[in-house]
């Protein structure tokens, strides 16, 4: 009796397709600039070889804002609508320039351009013409190609310089808390509500009360109180929020402040 042998797959050889890269639309998500975006930005986009990309046709379960920037980001060029002064579009179009991308920007007319954005280059059109249609899909695609070709001259002069990152360092953060949290487990509970610490042997061992003075400088006078026998940490005295957020942090111990 035969038997049926399967046949080996072909291994499929064919090259893969390159991923476009992207060109982000920033728009109203209202007519009749969705129609404007069909039948004239994206057809140009296109036209650049280009993956062309707008908010709203994001659909991940992430944060709007989070996909926002990312794609501007991933975006090799940006095009930016500026007709009725959308507030979304001014946002993103700030964040773009913050990083130095390059952006074409489009208007109905100048009075919808921020002041600070006349010394660029707008791309305008007037819907009186009846060729505007045409005439605006040619200027964008010309503008693109323009772009790619020298994507560095695209960009303003003073946004290609690399900004410093100013957001707070995390790691930097979680250490400074970690260590305050370190200094409060030394502290004994007492009935009475203080935190008692010996205050020469903290300084023996650590040469100096950092962590609390850099944490609590505004209310280290109300919470250190000295006495030559034993020094303490008092925070009874702490104002209601200071002392909430403390109880919050570490739980209930104790703290009665004066309300």
């Amino acid at each position: 009796m035969a038997t049926n042998k399967k046949k080996p797959k072909k291994s499929d050889d064919r090259p893969k397709p390159v991923p476009k890269e992207v060109c982000f639309v920033m728009m109203p998500f209202e007519e009749p600039f969705v129609s404007y975006f069909k039948a004239i930005i994206k057809p140009a986009i296109e036209s650049s070889n280009l993956d062309p990309r707008q908010g709203d046709s994001l659909f991940r379960s992430s944060p709007i804002m989070a996909d926002i920037w990312q794609m501007i980001q991933d975006a090799k060029i940006i095009i930016a609508v500026l007709t009725g002064k959308n507030p979304n579009v001014f946002y993103e179009m700030g964040l773009a320039h913050a990083i130095g991308k390059p952006i074409i920007l489009i208007s109905e007319t100048m009075i919808d351009v921020p002041f600070d954005l006349h010394s660029l280059r707008v791309i305008l059109y007037n819907k009186n013409n009846p060729s505007w249609g045409a005439e605006l899909k040619t200027k964008i695609l010309s503008a693109l190609e323009e772009t790619i070709q020298k994507p560095v001259e695209a960009v303003p002069h003073m946004f290609r310089k690399i900004a410093k990152n100013q957001a707070p360092d995390e790691l930097e953060l979680s250490t400074r808390v970690s260590n305050l949290e370190q200094q409060l487990a030394l502290l004994n509970t007492s009935r009475e509500g203080n935190y008692r610490y010996n205050k020469d042997e903290y300084l023996r061992n650590n040469g100096y009360l950092g962590p609390l003075n850099y944490f609590l400088p505004e209310h280290l006078p109300q919470v250190l109180v000295s006495s030559p026998e034993t020094p303490q940490f008092n925070f009874t005295t702490l104002s209601p929020t200071i002392s909430d957020e403390l109880a919050k942090k570490y739980g209930d111990v104790g703290i009665k402040p004066n309300r």
